[in-house]
């Protein structure tokens, strides 16, 4: 498995994992930028990885493909932030559903 494969089944994993007990209500409720901006950002940014490996030359590396994929990761980086910064309002939200 390439290194770039395993960073997306990783982030797709932690996603997943996080949002565990968040039910889609709660996310739509609390969390509305999730499904409207974060979800689909994410889904295609960890998409384009394997286009990232499949076109990228090692003899001759291109310093605006390398900077596009820096920008790329601190954006994924960004979203797992505001999911972060976002869980104790979730939890709190799911809690007082019960």
């Amino acid at each position: 498995m390439k290194w770039l494969d395993y960073i997306r089944i990783c982030q797709r994993k932690w996603i997943d994992k996080t949002l565990t007990g968040i039910s889609p209500q709660t996310l739509i409720d609390v969390f509305p930028e999730y499904y409207s901006e974060i979800k689909p950002e994410l889904d295609k940014s960890l998409e384009s990885l394997p286009n990232y490996r499949a076109e990228k030359d090692l003899a001759n590396p291109n310093k605006d493909d390398i900077k596009n994929y820096v920008i790329f990761i601190r954006k994924v980086q960004s979203y797992f932030d505001r999911i972060n910064r976002k869980l104790p309002s979730l939890y709190a939200y799911e809690y007082a559903k019960k």
